[in-house]
């Protein structure tokens, strides 16, 4: 059974032709967020890289693809971090010396940095050698959130690719196979409010993406206008010892990005499931949302955070 990679026809093409060619890619970057499909990217490349097949790459039913399907290829290497804090030197000098080892089953070994933001300053700095010139039958993969987080130097020797988002009938047709006695209605919505992460969209129809529902209601009410009914949704947010201060936040942003998107005339993937603002407030919003989340990070108290979070947006709505 094949890796199944939806959308992004562009890297699939580049990656079995590389492959196959066995010239490019040595060096590879793939951004998203979680539960973009980055794993399943990064999955897709290494069985490409590693399989057996003369002719179609990744066939998806030799012996290496299977292996890497099932995450236990031993040529595909997952660097860790340490002290639970970042990919130290220390890690990066030991996998130096490693990467001159040949490879255990395969004709390639595959560094795959499931979490390159892990890498500080200093441990891309350290890797750097290593991607400028790699060895023979070595490959890197480094997943991150952003390209953002990895140095100008460590871009400028590899393939960038940004995770496509799934269209919502493509994850509501995969959805329905997935969770085939949910209501039809609630797959469309969870498609609807993943914005093309198809990994939300399973969050929120496994009963995980309790802050993205959330977030949905606290920002219907706010779309009322009705500040008094604000507050009380934010004091029961605020009490809600099972939330998640910063994945609320993250979801509130993401649905407020949709009316924003909405309103400058760019699509719009929540149809009647997302208020809608105009341009001016749902851009203040959304900067509101960032603001929060720095007063997350200074830890402060729940109560004050939405108590403040409701001000806000009551204020913003109000003008």
């Amino acid at each position: 059974m094949s890796i199944r990679l939806f959308a992004n026809e562009r890297f699939k093409a580049a990656a079995s032709a590389a492959a196959l060619s066995g010239r490019g890619m040595r060096v590879t970057v793939i951004e998203g967020p979680a539960g973009s499909g980055k794993s399943l990217m990064a999955a897709y490349l290494a069985s490409a890289f590693l399989c057996e097949d003369g002719a179609r790459r990744p066939c998806g039913v030799c012996r290496s693809c299977r292996l890497v399907e099932n995450g236990i290829h031993p040529d595909v290497i997952r660097p860790e971090k340490d002290k639970k804090t970042v990919i130290s030197i220390d890690s990066i000098k030991a996998l130096r010396r490693d990467a001159y080892v040949r490879p255990t089953a395969g004709r390639e070994k595959i560094y795959l940095f499931e979490h390159a933001e892990h890498l500080n300053t200093e441990g891309q700095n350290a890797l750097l050698k290593l991607l400028e010139e790699p060895p023979e039958a070595v490959r890197f993969i480094l997943l991150a959130p952003s390209r953002s987080v990895l140095l100008p130097t460590v871009l400028s020797r590899a393939t960038l690719f940004t995770a496509e988002s799934i269209p919502v009938e493509e994850a509501r047709a995969f959805l329905r196979e997935l969770f085939p006695g949910r209501d039809e209605g609630e797959i469309l919505a969870a498609a609807r409010l993943s914005s093309g992460v198809l990994g939300r969209a399973v969050e929120i129809l496994s009963g995980e993406g309790g802050a993205k529902e959330k977030a949905l209601v606290y920002l219907k009410t706010a779309a009322r206008r009705d500040e008094y009914a604000l507050y009380l949704a934010g004091d029961e947010l605020a009490r809600d010892s099972s939330l998640d201060p910063r994945l609320f936040l993250e979801a509130l942003r993401e649905l407020l990005l949709l009316s924003a998107m909405d309103a400058a005339g760019l699509g719009y993937a929540g149809e009647d499931t997302v208020p809608r603002f105009d341009k001016e407030k749902a851009a203040a919003l959304v900067a509101v949302c960032s603001e929060s989340r720095r007063w997350v990070d200074s830890n402060v108290s729940s109560s004050a955070l939405f108590t403040g979070l409701s001000a806000s947006f009551a204020s913003l709505l109000e003008a």
